[in-house]
């Protein structure tokens, strides 16, 4: 609502400027009237320098000829200068400074004579908002019908003066009389948001209406606004004026009226959407940069692009959109549209958590204590997991008593995790649940009550916390009898299992077994130990090669076999390790290849397998598939013998007849 230089000269351009600035000769004609005192030579040669109209445009000699304008009672100078001053050039100086500044910084001296010739006003005008209110003020009592409107703003935006609702509605009053659209819209406004009066949409209204009408788009915004969500709706209407706010490149009406476009479901208003929205965000307007980040990342029920999602997101969050500045670190660490880079992850994520943003505060917090993107500095992180708390983040309570109980940027001190844990577990948080349950099974605090611990268990494990399920159900399976507890074992197991934890399919596998015994139980452990194998777990590996050469539970196949074995011996399965030796010294399953085989081999005997050992001492005691070594073979034998193997002593004394 207030005039910028620019928006300023577009102005005077409608109203044809200085009519006698067309020529050399007219300027200088106009310039020897304004330095004898003539009031109206004063105001055009201003009006000139200001629009660069036969001179070139200078803000502070366009302030100091409409100032003289002014001074002598010219209400239109005084407005203009008004104007003028409330933001004088913006800290952009134009052509003039950049000149000024380059001259200056080749040979200062010849500049400044330089400057005093083209430009003695100076080259930048600052602003200054008491004088605009000042200037504004005397031709508004002047009467000047847009001095008016322009007073009244400054008065209800607490410009040069002292906020004055009371003072606003005067002078937008005396405006909207004269029929000034933007005073219309003041006034509007005033009475829509209850500003020095009681809040009433319906007196806003036609003000709105009458300023919309004579093309004010911020005007024809709200209005559509109140046609909206006021309590007489009309679409219809409200779609009208905000097409023709949209059309006035105003980025909040093109950004409903593509929300609005979007909710259509046509093809042809999601392009229409998608047009609104880019347009709207590249005149750098937030909520349309976000809007265009969410339309491209699919949230809108587009395809995704995820490139152009980053993009957007990163426009927004530099234009100060906290949420923004949350996704798009999410964003750069996982490296979705945009390369994944930790250390610029983290910045985005410090930039939002600094603002207040709590999750983004969680992320810190675990970016500086895992050392991502960053060395890692726990007491840091233990301050950020303390602003996440308290901006609300339940999480980051569960975190605060992990770093306790470990002693993690703080001295450990379980009583402190405790507190922490209770916080979280109060507020619902099933992993602080299932963490303070373990401190009071483990008996690592004070009055620690096994039963609360498995009570607090269950409630986590009922919540699905896959841990909770999977401790409760390692925890049924010790307790007496077991007749009662193993169903409950089994109920937990499988809970767990088919959240995908492996570690409870290998021991439901096992447990299966164990309940039901024969084929079926056979059947049902091959099939967990399958599931728990294929997603990495080794001892499920080694259990399902043992079923595969035995048969149960599935066909006898010892190529298969060797193929688990040898996973599992490749992740450090002793027995897997040693198996495999076997399988490949007799050619089951595999071709026979004695290195291999002996390699394995030595890898079960190293990791102290006492079968291992025996096997490799008679191997080369024997010296048949390997070279003889009677050393080495006492080596391996009296290693059996330590680890307590029946067998090794007679492999000693026969060595020692060797």
């Amino acid at each position: 609502m207030s005039a910028g230089p620019a928006l300023l000269r577009r102005l005077l351009g409608r109203r044809g400027g200085s009519p006698a600035a067309r020529n050399g000769r007219a300027m200088a004609a106009l310039a020897v009237r304004a330095e004898r005192g003539d009031v109206e030579a004063c105001r055009q040669l201003g009006i000139a320098f200001l629009k660069g109209d036969g001179v070139l445009p200078q803000l502070p000699a366009a302030a100091r000829w409409l100032t003289a304008a002014a001074k002598a009672g010219d209400r239109e100078a005084a407005y203009l200068l008004g104007e003028l001053l409330l933001h004088g050039d913006g800290g952009d100086s134009g052509f003039a400074g950049r000149w000024y500044e380059a001259a200056r910084q080749a040979d200062p001296q010849s500049a400044e004579r330089n400057r005093q010739l083209l430009y003695p006003d100076g080259v930048s005008l600052a602003a200054d908002p008491a004088a605009a209110h000042h200037w504004t003020g005397a031709a508004a009592r002047a009467g000047h019908a847009e001095a008016q409107a322009h007073y009244g703003y400054l008065w209800a935006q607490g410009l040069g003066c002292e906020r004055s609702y009371d003072e606003a509605h005067l002078w937008y009053e005396a405006a909207v009389a004269a029929g000034v659209a933007r005073a219309e819209l003041g006034l509007g406004v005033l009475r829509l948001y209850g500003l020095g009066c009681a809040a009433d949409a319906e007196a806003a209204r036609p003000l709105l209406a009458q300023a919309a009408g004579r093309g004010e788009p911020t005007a024809a915004f709200l209005l559509a606004t109140l046609l909206l969500d006021g309590d007489s709706p009309d679409p219809a209407a409200a779609l009208e004026h905000l097409r023709a706010a949209a059309a006035a490149k105003l980025p909040a009406a093109q950004h409903r009226l593509a929300e609005i476009r979007l909710s259509s479901g046509e093809a042809a208003g999601r392009i229409e959407a998608e047009n609104l929205l880019r347009a709207a965000a590249k005149s750098g307007f937030g909520p349309a940069m976000t809007a265009l980040a969410d339309y491209y990342d699919g949230g809108l029920g587009m395809p995704a692009n995820a490139n152009e999602a980053a993009r957007w997101y990163r426009q927004a969050a530099e234009a100060g959109d906290v949420d923004a500045q949350f996704v798009y670190a999410g964003l750069v660490a996982r490296g979705e549209g945009v390369p994944r880079i930790d250390r610029e992850a983290l910045r985005w994520f410090l930039r939002a958590a600094e603002a207040g943003h709590s999750a983004a505060a969680f992320n810190l917090a675990v970016f500086l204590r895992d050392g991502v993107g960053t060395p890692a500095d726990e007491v840091a992180a233990l301050a950020w997991f303390v602003r996440a708390a308290e901006g609300g983040l339940d999480l980051a309570l569960a975190h605060l008593g992990d770093m306790h109980l470990a002693g993690r940027g703080t001295p450990a001190d379980a009583d402190a995790a405790m507190r922490w844990f209770a916080m979280a577990a109060e507020r619902g948080r099933p992993e602080a649940k299932a963490a303070l349950a373990l401190l009071h099974i483990d008996g690592r605090i004070p009055g620690a009550d096994a039963d609360l611990g498995r009570a607090l268990l269950t409630e986590a494990a009922e919540a699905g916390h896959v841990p909770a399920q999977k401790r409760l159900g390692r925890i049924h399976l010790q307790l007496h009898p077991p007749e009662a507890h193993l169903p409950r074992a089994a109920h937990w197991l499988r809970a767990a299992a088919e959240a995908g934890d492996a570690d409870a399919m290998f021991a439901l596998g096992g447990l299966l077994r164990q309940l039901h015994g024969g084929p079926r139980g056979a059947r049902a452990a091959a099939d967990w130990f399958s599931r728990a194998a294929g997603a990495g777990h080794a001892e499920a590996s080694f259990e399902l090669a043992v079923l595969h050469c035995q048969g149960q539970g599935v066909r006898r196949d010892f190529a298969r076999a060797v193929e688990l074995y040898r996973a599992a011996a490749q992740d450090g399965v002793v027995a897997a390790q040693y198996n495999l030796a076997i399988m490949t010294l007799n050619g089951q399953g595999t071709e026979v290849d004695v290195a291999v085989a002996v390699r394995w081999c030595e890898s079960a005997a190293l990791a102290g397998m006492s079968q291992a050992q025996v096997t490799l001492a008679e191997l080369l005691a024997a010296g048949e598939l390997v070279e003889q070594n009677l050393a080495l073979a006492r080596h391996w034998a009296e290693a059996a013998v330590t680890a307590g193997h029946p067998q090794a002593l007679q492999l000693i004394d026969r060595l020692a007849e060797a």
